[in-house]
């Protein structure tokens, strides 16, 4: 058996905003993430935030990077539905959550 990645929600923007709410079933994933087009060099910003949509409350920092960065945050929860909130000045963002699942290898 070996973990495989099932897409959940993928967002994109410029600026602030709060997803949608987006459920886990095994409690494993992982966040992407990707900052691109500053619009003054060095300047832009980007925090993404993990919160629990049962309570509200944080549950990670998934970034929190000045300029233009990309990376991945993994995150072992019990199993419910989450929401992130994006805290960006000055760039373009991309963010997509995979879940992971255990299957057969071919």
């Amino acid at each position: 058996m070996q973990m495989g990645w099932r897409p959940i929600g993928s967002w994109s923007g410029h600026g602030n905003i709060q997803t949608e709410e987006f459920e886990t079933h095994t409690g494993q994933f992982r966040i992407k993430w990707a900052t691109t087009h500053e619009d003054s060099p060095g300047k832009g910003k980007f925090k993404l935030i993990l919160h629990s949509s049962v309570s509200g409350r944080w549950v990670a920092d998934a970034a929190d990077v000045t300029g233009i960065a990309s990376g991945v945050s993994f995150q072992a929860e019990e199993p419910r539905q989450f929401f992130l909130v994006v805290e960006s000045t000055d760039c373009d963002w991309d963010v997509s959550v995979q879940e992971g699942e255990m299957g057969e290898v071919d």
